[in-house]
């Protein structure tokens, strides 16, 4: 990404999303007649598709750190086993010749299923309390059991029977397996669905769950063609196979680009549980109609009382969870004002000693009252953070936003947090930002501030126009954040590979009221390595003012 905020495609993914691309859009429109030429294009297609959507998957998972890159790894393994199957089913196609069943191509297959759903249970999560890490399972199990039952109600059940109806003994077993397998991907889909999250919308995992909901769609729409025995190679189904690795190459063209994050009162929301509840309903309807109607069906009045004590469970514990949460904020706050008030209150109480006695010199009392002011500064940021924290909903609050120099923005912070003559200034002249003043100080102190404790001394600030924005960064020689914590680092009383450091003060919650004031102002927050000072770079952007401030209009003449 370059200053201006533009995203370039990777170009690891960019053969895979063309070439799915056109096939999806090609096959869109092919006859409802069997057509061989449409047969070679859509198996030509496939051969190719396939490989380069895994392809993408492999090179974008080793961009991500080996932290993250577990669950991305079993993802990959999952569409690179289906790519098999399909390399498997299209070179059969090109060769004129119908691949065996069961063969080489249902064991691809059959693996990529089981290691979809295993990936959607290893992609990383928000850390979470055991009660959260449990209504997270209860949510997908009440999906899942929900779809089961009312894809059984509607259509899997007669699927099944006529699957097994005939053959032999492996053929029943193989083709039974598949509607089974329909079920187990609905259930990866909800497991990613309802996942505890960081972002506000993961990007990665929409696609992902796009291409998820295409398969099932399209395994669907093959089955009942293949009983209807109007299936073939070539039909409109086909561009929804071809839809599926277009969505997996947006994925792999995204993975290392998440999403935004969200503020932490706004990390679970209501619409990523709310398709779990709707499913209820349709089921509870279904049970209503045909109670109605005069036709019970043992499947979905049983399916629909497990689910219902699978609801009574959920409040259970989410009334638990909400116990769990409050106590561990009462701990971490604890804990926190504990550990940070103690040193500068042992500094204040040490220095205010010396200067009750009267013979102390001159020269050492001026510079007790420095260290009493410095310290006392310290104490009011770090009350201001606990105060600002216990508000909550930063990213709501009403701010004044206004045309201001940003110089006048940066100096004053500078001065505030005693750190003139270890900092460099780059600010272009005439630029002006669209922020609340005293907040947009707040943010660049608290940065600062962070930057003199974390650095080896020598810190830069760099103010430059980004587009409609501009970018206000805070550099530093120190050691930078693990890439493992540059998510972590933005929650509260989180502070990444320092939290168990007692020799650096910090409370954990200057970056996180940081960046709900910038998302106040309509701005934002972020961090990239220091190609200046080999360190940390943190950013405050905001909305560049095309009205110049007060301090930079020309006097009248």
């Amino acid at each position: 990404m370059d200053i201006k905020g533009r995203r370039r495609i990777p170009g690891y993914s960019m053969p895979a999303l063309v070439w799915s691309g056109t096939w999806t859009m090609v096959l869109a429109f092919a006859p409802a007649e069997p057509d061989r030429t449409w047969s070679l294009i859509s198996d030509i297609g496939l051969l190719f598709g396939a490989a380069l959507t895994a392809y993408a998957l492999f090179v974008g998972t080793r961009r991500l750190p080996a932290e993250g890159r577990r669950g991305w790894t079993t993802l990959t393994a999952a569409f690179a086993a289906l790519s098999v199957g399909d390399i498997i089913w299209s070179a059969s196609g090109l060769r004129g010749i119908d691949p065996s069943y069961p063969g080489p191509a249902d064991v691809a297959y059959s693996a990529g299923f089981l290691l979809l759903f295993v990936a959607s249970l290893r992609l990383p999560a928000r850390r979470s309390l055991p009660a959260a890490r449990t209504k997270w399972l209860l949510d997908a199990t009440i999906a899942t059991l929900t779809a089961a039952v009312l894809m059984w109600h509607t259509y899997l059940g007669e699927m099944f029977a006529l699957a097994t109806a005939s053959g032999s003994l492996l053929t029943r077993l193989v083709s039974g397996a598949y509607p089974l397998f329909d079920l187990l991907k609905i259930t990866a889909l909800v497991l990613l669905m309802v996942r505890p999250t960081r972002y506000v919308l993961d990007r990665r995992i929409l696609a992902v769950g796009g291409a998820i909901a295409t398969l099932v769609v399209a395994n669907a729409l093959y089955m009942e063609e293949l009983a209807k025995g109007t299936y073939w190679s070539g039909n409109a189904i086909s561009a929804l196979w071809f839809l599926t690795y277009l969505l997996m190459a947006v994925a792999a063209a995204l993975i290392d680009r998440p999403g935004p994050l969200a503020t932490l009162e706004r990390a679970d929301r209501w619409w990523r549980t709310a398709p779990v509840y709707l499913a209820v309903g349709a089921m509870m309807f279904h049970e209503i109609s045909d109670t109605l109607s005069g036709h019970v069906d043992s499947t979905l009045s049983i399916g629909s009382a497990a689910v219902v004590l699978l609801v009574v469970a959920r409040q259970t514990v989410s009334n638990r969870e909400s116990t769990q949460l409050l106590e561990k904020q009462r701990n971490d706050l604890v804990a926190s004002v504990s550990h940070e008030l103690r040193t500068p209150l042992a500094a204040v109480h040490g220095f205010t000693a010396l200067l009750i006695d009267d013979e102390i010199p001159l020269e050492d009392r001026n510079e007790a009252l420095v260290m009493v002011h410095e310290q006392s500064s310290y104490l009011n940021r770090i009350v201001s953070d606990l105060v600002a924290s216990a508000r909550g909903s930063l990213h709501q609050e009403k701010l004044t936003v206004e045309p201001i120099a940003v110089e006048d923005v940066i100096r004053p912070a500078i001065a505030a947090s005693l750190l003139e003559s270890r900092t460099d200034l780059h600010i272009p002249n005439a630029l002006t930002a669209l922020c609340d003043p005293e907040r947009s100080r707040q943010i660049l102190i608290n940065l600062l501030s962070n930057a003199g404790r974390y650095g080896r001394g020598r810190i830069a600030i760099v103010a430059q126009r980004a587009g409609s924005a501009i970018a206000i960064e805070v550099h530093d020689d120190g050691p930078g954040v693990p890439r493992k914590y540059q998510d972590l680092i933005w929650e509260q009383f989180e502070r990444g590979a320092h939290r168990l450091d007692a020799r650096i003060p910090g409370s954990g919650l200057g970056l996180s009221i940081a960046r709900a004031l910038a998302i106040a102002q309509g701005g934002s927050m972020s961090y990239r390595s220091s190609e200046r000072l080999g360190g940390a770079c943190f950013s405050l952007i905001v909305p560049a003012s095309t009205v110049p401030s007060a301090r930079l209009q020309p006097d009248p003449a």
